[in-house]
């Protein structure tokens, strides 16, 4: 997907560059030299945050949507987890048992009712981009960062009663549960 978003990204940028520069030129020459491969890769540095996160709220709707019916807890039985690529139907969620419980996505403490702890599993370094290079990373955004940065704004002490820690968390929407909700 990151690949397909690139080369269709180089593509809008021939597009708009075509009008600018050189109307005739050919397209193929266009990122033959320093000064447009610098082009693009401002451009891929500005939209690389909203593609991935795209692909991070895709998978995280993907993953409550292999809950089931019984569950709503952000845990996924095993056999949700793995029947869609066992089925052949996609090829995400293909992680191994082993890889998972090192990983800290695997709940097998109930050995009847195996499951995948979604938030674990999504901000897991295996969802990150870039990570070979060693420069830069691009994870997906945790919503609990978000959520406990808002409750430390809002608090600004050291120490909070748990009234007022509830009734901040009651007015604190999120992308799975809408406010205020009842706690």
């Amino acid at each position: 997907d990151t690949v397909l978003w690139v080369r269709d990204l180089m593509e809008s940028i021939k597009h708009q560059e075509r009008r600018v520069n050189r109307p005739f030129a050919s397209r193929e020459l266009y990122f033959k030299d320093f000064s447009s491969m610098v082009h693009l890769v401002e451009q891929i540095i500005d939209g690389i945050g909203i593609f991935q996160s795209v692909e991070c709220k895709m998978m995280h709707n993907l993953l409550l949507g292999l809950q089931g019916q019984e569950r709503h807890d952000g845990r996924v039985p095993t056999a949700n987890f793995w029947g869609p690529a066992l089925a052949g139907e996609h090829y995400y969620f293909t992680e191994s048992a082993v890889y998972l419980k090192n990983l800290g996505a695997l709940d097998d403490s109930d050995a009847q009712r195996p499951s995948v702890i979604v938030p674990n599993l999504m901000y897991g370094r295996s969802n990150c981009l870039a990570l070979s290079a060693g420069f830069h990373s691009m994870c997906c955004m945790n919503q609990c960062e978000a959520i406990l940065e808002a409750l430390e704004r809002d608090v600004a002490h050291p120490e909070a009663p748990p009234g007022l820690i509830a009734e901040l968390v009651a007015v604190l929407p999120s992308d799975t549960i809408s406010a205020p909700r009842n706690l």
